[in-house]
């Protein structure tokens, strides 16, 4: 019977690859797009009061944060980018509770852009480190 340290080791399919990049991909485009709706959405549904959309605002942001933080953990992006990211992202309730919803659009969309790079590059790093050629041993490559 084989051990199972004898066994291959399984490399991720393609799906498990690319899943975060991609995944980061469309928050990305829904956390971008996502301002400019509400922007829009007073007109477009006026039997709304303006205050549950403004308060609607509120809720976006606790899933974002809930969201991205999760990604960020799972994704093994480190603990100071994850701190960039809850920090910029305080910057939201500031523009929903001083009725600046410029500010709150902007730090949607710039949590989006962070969270989309980050997790990105981690990912992008990963692979270069799986692919890089193993040719000796009692030496490190730059």
């Amino acid at each position: 019977m084989a051990s199972a340290t004898l066994a291959p080791k399984r490399s991720p399919s393609l799906w498990h690859k690319w899943l975060g990049p991609c995944a980061s991909l469309v928050c990305l485009v829904h956390c971008f797009s996502l301002p400019f709706v509400l922007l829009l959405m007073p007109g477009l549904l006026h039997v709304l009061p303006y205050q549950f959309l403004h308060d609607l605002e509120l809720i976006f942001w606790v899933l974002a944060i809930e969201l991205g933080i999760f990604t960020l953990v799972k994704a093994s992006v480190p603990l100071a980018w994850q701190r960039v990211f809850v920090g910029m992202s305080l910057l939201a309730p500031i523009g929903t509770l001083f009725y600046l919803p410029t500010l709150t659009h902007l730090t949607f969309v710039g949590m989006a852009l962070l969270q989309f790079a980050l997790v990105f590059l981690v990912h992008a790093r990963a692979r270069a480190v799986e692919e890089a050629p193993l040719c000796c041993e009692g030496h490190e490559h730059a």
